[in-house]
């Protein structure tokens, strides 16, 4: 009975491996054509191959990439509420400021979006000063002719940085762009560098010059929020500074007494060089040089907007936390070239690309 019992539950068995050994490959295959994976998949391909011509019996960590974006408080700004002579403006023939007011007391016009509120703020700027320029004789300065109105334009273009703050702040657009995406940068026009560079300069730009055009704002928005190359760049500085510097303290107790003293290691570099040659050179190194493009371009633009008074110091804080990721990275990729340059040197070779 047990013998039977066996054989019937081997042939359910082999049906059951099949269908789960179909469902492991599918799952394989779905995962590798999950967009912008290439960097994640070739470090954890690289270290494995590493770790096996070389029989290194340490097993790397795993790795922990956590951006740390600043949280609502940290973000959080005040737009004061102020006084306005309403009625005084109201009496200006020509004045429109009354509907621009009354949309803003509606019940979703106090609700709105940190763009919309930015570019209300930017039409109220535009309509205090036509409707200043309308009450001013031709003869007297706009300062002179109604001294409250002017304080009144005055105090709402304090306000207009911390309404553009608040976009660069708060907005969803930018928080999914800076911090939040489950990819790595690819090195290729998927990352969508040329489009975010020009978001960036926008948001930059408009801090002195409003915008006017929602559909402009939420077109430039919406880039950053698409592509989200600077999470994504982030992302991939970190995790390339933990995988590498995992393997470069492996290559470093590797290296510490190793001698190509026979034909079994010499061998094993040979192919040690082939697999360096397969994954760190065609494909690691292309990434990284974009990676430093795209650092070098856009950590500029990031720094001259957070460098604004009106912007949160967490803010501040986390860009800068950004820069030194990217500058330790910079050195774990370095030392890990040192490091195969000595080990190849060992045995009489080199790095090449060929």
């Amino acid at each position: 009975m047990l013998t039977k019992h066996f054989s019937c539950n081997t042939s359910n068995a082999k049906h059951t491996y099949i269908h789960v050994s179909l469902l492991l490959s599918a799952c394989l295959l779905l995962s590798a054509c999950q967009p912008n994976q290439l960097l994640s998949s070739t470090l954890d391909e690289y270290q494995v191959r590493v770790n096996r011509v070389l029989e290194l019996t340490a097993k790397p960590s795993a790795s922990l990439v956590n951006l740390n974006y600043p949280t609502a408080n940290e973000r959080a700004v005040t737009i004061p509420l102020i006084s306005m002579p309403l009625a005084d403006f109201y009496a200006i023939s020509g004045c429109e400021l009354a509907p621009l007011i009354a949309q803003r007391n509606t019940a979703l016009g106090k609700v709105e979006p940190p763009s919309r509120r930015l570019v209300y703020e930017a039409k109220l700027l535009h309509t205090l000063s036509t409707c200043i320029e309308l009450a001013t004789p031709p003869d007297s300065s706009q300062e002179n002719a109604n001294v409250s109105l002017f304080e009144t334009l005055k105090l709402k273009q304090a306000q207009y940085p911390k309404a553009w703050a608040n976009v660069l702040q708060n907005s969803q657009s930018v928080r999914l762009g800076l911090s939040f995406s489950p990819g790595y940068i690819e090195g290729d026009a998927s990352d969508g560098f040329v489009e975010t560079k020009a978001a960036l300069q926008y948001l930059q730009q408009i801090r002195i010059t409003p915008p006017l055009n929602i559909t402009q704002l939420e077109t430039q928005l919406n880039v950053l929020e698409s592509f989200r190359l600077p999470a994504r760049l982030y992302r991939s500085t970190q995790l390339i500074t933990q995988k590498l510097g995992q393997l470069n303290q492996q290559l470093i107790d590797y290296s510490a007494d190793f001698t190509c003293a026979n034909s079994k290691v010499k061998n094993q570099i040979k192919i040690l060089n082939n697999v360096m040659k397969q994954f760190f050179i065609t494909t690691l190194q292309p990434i990284a040089s974009q990676i430093n493009r795209y650092q070098r371009e856009l950590a500029p633009i990031l720094e001259e907007i957070m460098s604004s008074p009106d912007i949160h110091p967490a803010m501040r804080v986390y860009i800068a936390s950004q820069t030194q990721t990217y500058n330790d990275y910079r050195g774990v990729f370095t030392e890990h070239v040192v490091q195969l340059q000595q080990i190849l040197a060992t045995c009489g070779l080199r790095p090449t690309a060929n």
